[in-house]
């Protein structure tokens, strides 16, 4: 076990045998310069061994097995020692924290009792007694518990399920609350944010920050069990909407106190997932099914009712990969058998105009600045590596016309997202295993891009959304599941 208070002090802890008596000793090392030197030797029973420093100069080791005076303590940052004995009901030591000097072990009395968490001020000479939680469905994981305690008051301890339950124990008290993960195993499929709150879905997950992406609470109360949330959008300070499916059925859930709750919302007959949801205006959202679609689902009163707008028969039935709205309209963009095409919905979802791209062969994602302008990414003209080439284009009519800005940017196309100048580009490299996100910038607008990775190894983003200055990007890290980042 090694514990470092500062980047230059660090102090590892292990075991050591005799080879001519094979007895056990405890040993306790001390990082000098460039080297190490002894700074505790005591008889011990071979068992791993757990430390824990502070910058103050205290120290905490205990073995994880312990047998009485085997847990010492060390306010001088090891010059001197004392020893003293853990509580009887800490007979298997699995983590240890300390801060200022207040030490905290988290151990359990049995293979099938409850884990618990003994704490001291006083270098072991007595002991406070908490339970951290009394079941022992943890010990069916595999995952070894952990405590991290950043202050004297404050401890968070984890390691517990399949869905990263947490513990929080706060003051000096013998209370421990249960806290759920911000994130559950579900990738995050997309992000929206409202001039106060931002909220992000996956699964049956959500999850939204109240400071513009720093931070991230759980809020799922409400969204039933085996949903699988993959769109939403926040129309104001308080409504917010999910869209996603329960099955094959589609659903929409909404919030009126900014994704603190939320309530399933009456949908038309027959619907299959919905994939897609915008809001054009405190009142005007539209959200679109999976591929296939009849039409397009509008509501006028904040996402409070739906009604279906069927596609004319002439528009062969376009299959809508993703929507944009700005004040006063919306733009969806999709395909059908004829090629990739743009729908314009004006005057709160009254007016519908349909246009087509010339080279345009798989658009993914599209983008609005305004009314006029929008960005919008996908395949161009099926060729290049895997028969694909990302293309960038851009209207400023309406989608009248469309200008292809670039091309091959980003291996296979993803998502676009804009704001005046400056672009962000996201596509999947086809030519990394695992199969890894590239990012690109541009900074004139789309027409030149600069193409790194995504912030974090093995990412893959699947939603984009800047808020007060600060883009966040949602989706799935392969190495570590659901993750959130975003820009400094």
């Amino acid at each position: 076990s090694v514990s470092c208070p500062s980047p230059s002090d660090c102090f590892v802890a292990g075991t050591a045998q005799d080879p001519k008596t094979s007895a056990d000793s405890l040993i306790v090392w001390r990082r000098f310069g460039s080297s190490f030197r002894r700074v505790l030797t005591r008889r011990g029973n071979g068992s791993p061994v757990f430390i824990a420093c502070t910058i103050a100069g205290s120290c905490g080791v205990a073995e994880s097995t312990p047998t009485p005076k085997t847990y010492f303590s060390t306010d001088n940052s090891g010059t001197t020692w004392t020893a003293a004995s853990l509580p009887a009901l800490a007979t298997d030591v699995r983590a240890m924290s300390c801060a200022a000097r207040t030490c905290t072990v988290l151990s359990t009395h049995s293979s099938s009792g409850p884990l618990s968490a003994a704490t001291s001020t006083n270098a072991g000479a007595t002991w406070r007694m908490s339970t951290v939680y009394g079941h022992t469905d943890f010990q069916d994981y595999g995952q070894p518990p952990s405590i991290s305690c950043p202050s004297s008051t404050l401890c968070l301890a984890d390691g517990f399920g399949r869905d990263g339950t947490v513990f929080q124990h706060v003051g000096g008290g013998t209370s421990w609350r249960l806290l759920y993960a911000a994130v559950g195993a579900d990738p995050l499929s997309a992000v929206g944010c409202s001039s106060t709150t931002c909220v992000a879905v996956g699964g049956a997950s959500v999850i939204r920050s109240t400071n513009h992406g720093i931070t991230w609470t759980a809020s799922s109360q409400g969204i039933a069990a085996g949903t699988a949330l993959t769109g939403v959008a926040c129309p104001s300070a308080t409504t917010c909407i999910a869209a996603g499916a329960k099955g094959p059925q589609g659903v929409l859930y909404r919030s009126t106190n900014a994704a603190g709750a939320w309530r399933t919302v009456a949908l038309p007959a027959g619907l299959k997932a919905i994939d897609r949801i915008a809001c054009a205006s405190q009142t005007f959202c539209i959200a679109t099914e999976s591929s296939g679609a009849a039409g397009v689902l509008l509501s006028k009163n904040g996402g409070a009712s739906w009604s279906l707008k069927s596609f004319p028969a002439s528009w062969n039935g376009p299959a809508l990969t993703d929507l944009s709205c700005v004040p006063g309209s919306c733009m969806a963009i999709g395909s059908n058998p004829s090629g990739s095409l743009d729908i314009d919905i004006t005057k709160g979802g009254s007016s519908w105009t349909l246009h087509t791209f010339a080279t345009f062969s798989g658009p993914t994602s599209v983008q609005c600045e305004s009314s006029a302008t929008c960005w919008a990414v996908g395949t161009y003209l099926d060729a290049g590596p895997g028969s694909k080439v990302t293309g960038v284009y851009r209207t400023t009519n309406d989608g009248v016309t469309w200008k292809l800005l670039s091309e091959g940017n980003a291996g296979q196309p993803g998502i676009i997202a804009c704001a005046a100048s400056l672009c962000h580009l996201v596509g999947t490299s086809g030519f990394e295993f695992p199969i890894v996100d590239q990012f690109a910038t541009s900074t004139d607008g789309g027409g030149t891009w600069a193409v790194d990775h995504t912030p974090a190894t093995e990412q893959q983003i699947f939603g984009m959304v800047l808020s007060s200055g600060r883009w966040i990007a949602v989706g799935y890290n392969t190495l570590i599941g659901p993750e959130v980042v975003t820009s400094p």
